[in-house]
């Protein structure tokens, strides 16, 4: 199911909100405190992921049990304790927040 959404929404697409809120239904029956995480630069105007050869404004991603499941990550996620160095140029000029409800529309 994760790998099916993940194929749909592909890093060059730039539709993480979209993929994570299809993913957020699957990783709430596996935890029920996964929710969704923005990524954003702190003091810059954009974040660099290691692997796309993109800038994004954003990102978000799903936390669910110990791990971020996102189109970087693929279906069985990553750590989150190390998951910026891992994704990320510069993880350190990175904040990552929950996404709040009213906040959807706008990502």
């Amino acid at each position: 199911m994760v790998e099916a959404i993940l194929q749909r929404h592909p890093a060059e697409s730039s539709e993480c909100a979209n993929a994570a809120q299809s993913i957020l239904p699957t990783a709430l029956e596996v935890d029920d405190t996964a929710h969704a995480r923005i990524i954003v630069a702190e003091n810059a105007l954009y974040i660099q992921p290691k692997g796309p050869s993109r800038r994004w404004m954003h990102h978000v991603t799903v936390a669910v049990t110990e791990y971020h499941v996102d189109v970087l990550t693929g279906p069985d996620g990553f750590p989150q304790e190390t998951y910026l160095e891992e994704y990320f140029h510069h993880p350190e000029a990175h904040t990552v927040r929950p996404v709040e409800p009213d906040e959807w529309a706008t990502l």
